[in-house]
């Protein structure tokens, strides 16, 4: 049985629990601005079918701008989430 791959991405304002469903594909590809010495983000999420895994990898290439402006893979930080265990109860939390 072949497994598919769901990946999308999302801006980092809103994060993917793991039991999340997976997000909307995008047609076209994620563009991000910013200027120089400025930090933009995003996420990237990926679901495979009946499959739960914990472990990812992720390479980046150079990004390429107008006008042929480009910033070096060098530049570019790939950040794993992991979970963050919450001592305090929030609104709306059961505490268990």
């Amino acid at each position: 049985m072949k497994k598919q791959v769901r990946l999308w991405t999302q801006g980092p304002m809103r994060r993917i629990f793991p039991h999340d469903a997976a997000g909307r594909p995008r047609s076209s590809p994620q563009k991000i601005a910013a200027a120089r010495g400025e930090t933009q983000c995003l996420q990237v999420g990926v679901r495979v079918d009946g499959f739960m895994f914990n472990f990812i990898t992720a390479e980046v290439s150079d990004l390429s701008g107008p006008k042929g402006a480009r910033i070096g893979s060098a530049c570019v930080d790939v950040l794993y989430p992991e979970y963050v265990p919450v001592k305090w109860q929030t609104g709306m939390q059961v505490p268990g």
